[in-house]
């Protein structure tokens, strides 16, 4: 009886989540733990490791190689969680990078594996792309494989502002008949406020859902903690989280977020960069 209850619960909160004009699509989950839920998912002008999840231009700016292993759970139920993995290097003015991700339970669930080669075009101007492969798997009913790319952009305006673009799945797939893999596209910028702060803003948009705004904040307190905060205006979410960063480039992260709908959500990240 629980384990049929925790089903309905879960199947209600993907209803919820997806309900808003988007009839005929299949979810879309955001892959990066606390990296994304720490700061909004307000991630196109993310740079490192952790933009292999939200705009593939920014690993130019790794230095030599990363790795990063992140979690969360929505809502706080276990049926609802992610995980993902990813490891990049850089070599010269290119960046190659592999990423895997997977949502859901076994009931259902959605996986992900991607391929990413990212090139600094210019001393100011990234641009990178992603091939994926998506697998969908509903238990007693079957399973389905498709493929599919990202491609993102990023530039440094001046000293303080830099902007990104980003668009996953330009083509917009279809899963079945009746449902296709939806297309989402960002645009975002960063302004460096201090050598201390950076305010990252986002405006998202998925085929046949409203657009979203999203704001974040990454405050370094010290040389080795900072802290993340951020909101998505449009959906009343509210997001947090510690970063503790050690000398030997191992860093870990820690995402809170509250939906005024559906309730807590958290998230943990595990990086490590040379």
């Amino acid at each position: 009886m629980i384990y049929r209850f925790k089903i309905l619960l879960c199947c209600l909160c993907l209803l919820f989540i997806f309900m808003d004009d988007t009839r005929g699509q299949s979810s879309n989950f955001t892959p990066g733990g606390a990296h994304v839920l720490s700061m909004g998912s307000a991630g196109a002008m993310f740079t490192g490791i952790e933009s292999i999840y939200t705009n593939p231009a920014g690993l130019t700016d790794l230095e030599k190689f990363g790795f990063d292993v992140s979690y969360d759970r929505r809502f706080n139920l276990n049926e609802l969680a992610t995980v993902s993995l990813a490891g990049a290097k850089k070599i010269g003015r290119n960046a190659i990078g592999v990423s895997v991700s997977r949502f859901g339970y076994s009931a259902y669930s959605e996986n992900r594996a991607g391929l990413t080669y990212a090139r600094k075009l210019f001393d100011k101007v990234s641009i990178g792309g992603s091939f994926h492969y998506l697998g969908y798997n509903i238990e007693n009913y079957g399973s389905a494989n498709r493929f599919t790319f990202d491609i993102g952009l990023q530039s440094e305006i001046n000293e303080n502002l830099s902007i990104g673009a980003y668009i996953f799945n330009p083509a917009s797939i279809s899963l079945t008949e009746e449902q296709d893999v939806p297309s989402r596209m960002s645009i975002g910028l960063r302004y460096t406020v201090s050598s201390k702060a950076k305010v990252y803003m986002d405006v998202s948009k998925t085929i046949n859902r409203s657009p979203e705004f999203k704001f974040a904040v990454d405050y370094q307190v010290v040389e080795a903690f900072s802290l993340r905060g951020g909101a998505n205006i449009s959906q009343s979410s509210f997001h947090f989280g510690p970063a503790y960063h050690m000398k030997n480039g191992l860093s870990i992260i820690g995402g809170y977020s509250f939906d005024n709908r559906l309730g807590h959500s958290t998230g943990l990240s595990i990086s490590y960069v040379r």
